[in-house]
């Protein structure tokens, strides 16, 4: 029993809040389908899947308060807003989620107004657009969403007889296809503004609003080519390993870098800072440049270090 206990609560804190939401949508989903399938038992699955779903929130929650009090903490201790030390007590994803929001919308903007960004820092330069099915993808979804009003306004005047209702979908489905343009023409506009950057002391590492960090040379074990498996099926997600992380618009990684254990280097992904990577799983146009650059520039740094000892 006691067992069972510890393992239930190693699995709900390891747990990130996005996958844990992922559960419980999914629970919700069948008790919705078990209701409609037996209507005599309708009031009480409702009631038992409340009751249930609501009691494991709070068993999360409390279980990672004493995570929420270190970061409250630390915040404080850091110099923190008052707006910082509040934003420490939620779950790490929430206050991720609303920096991300803001890079779209702000990334729309200067899409929109045809700014350019900060220029990358001085380096060898390495891109992960001109090869990469990015280019592709954002068309075919903004031929998506630009197809997504008409179509659903036929559907809807089809479905819907009541004009108060039509109007209603429309709207909620206009709001809808607006929302998802901000957040690709945001993208769009981060991405194609970032590269990874080779410098004297490090490798700079960014991909858009979605992934960045700094990683010196000292930080680093190997670096090699990498290729996902093609002989197993396609249904079949790529198992990655534990503490590693994949930085790609949306191309299979072609290149595996491997870090130190004791590296503590700080990845922020998805507006997300991790600092427990081992790999990174990265897409580039030129993997094989990036990787002999990387790999002189790594024997450089132990000549150095050797001649210092």
């Amino acid at each position: 029993m006691h067992h069972s206990i510890s393992t239930l609560r190693q699995q709900l804190t390891g747990m990130s809040w996005f996958d844990f939401f992922k559960i419980l949508m999914m629970v919700f989903i069948a008790s919705l389908l078990l209701t409609i399938a037996l209507p005599s038992y309708a009031v009480l699955l409702k009631k038992a899947t409340t009751i249930s779903l609501l009691l494991v929130i709070v068993l999360k929650d409390l279980l990672e308060a004493p995570a929420a009090l270190r970061r409250a903490k630390a915040s404080r201790h850091h110099g923190g807003n008052w707006l910082q030390f509040l934003a420490a007590f939620l779950p790490p994803e929430f206050p991720a989620v609303f920096r991300l929001e803001r890079t779209m919308w702000a990334g729309c903007w200067q899409w929109l107004t045809r700014k350019t960004p900060a220029a990358p820092v001085p380096g060898r330069v390495f891109g992960f657009w001109d090869k990469g099915s990015y280019s592709t993808i954002f068309i075919v979804v903004l031929l998506a969403l630009a197809t997504e009003v008409p179509f659903s306004a036929l559907m809807v005047s089809l479905m819907a007889p009541d004009a108060h209702t039509r109007t209603l979908v429309h709207g909620i489905m206009l709001m809808l296809t607006m929302y998802s343009m901000v957040w690709l023409l945001g993208d769009r506009y981060w991405v194609r503004h970032s590269y990874h950057v080779l410098t004297e002391d490090a490798l700079h590492l960014q991909l858009g609003s979605r992934s960045s960090g700094v990683i010196p040379y000292a930080a680093i074990c190997s670096c090699e080519r990498f290729a996902v498996d093609d002989k197993q099926p396609s249904w079949k997600k790529f198992d990655y390993p534990e503490n590693s992380i994949v930085i790609t618009p949306f191309d299979k990684p072609n290149l595996l870098i491997k870090l130190h254990a004791n590296a503590q280097v700080r990845i922020n992904h998805f507006q997300l800072q991790k600092t427990d990577v081992q790999q990174i799983y990265l897409y580039v146009d030129e993997p094989g440049q990036l990787a002999a650059a990387l790999q002189a520039c790594l024997a450089t740094q132990e000549i150095a270090v050797s001649k210092l000892i």
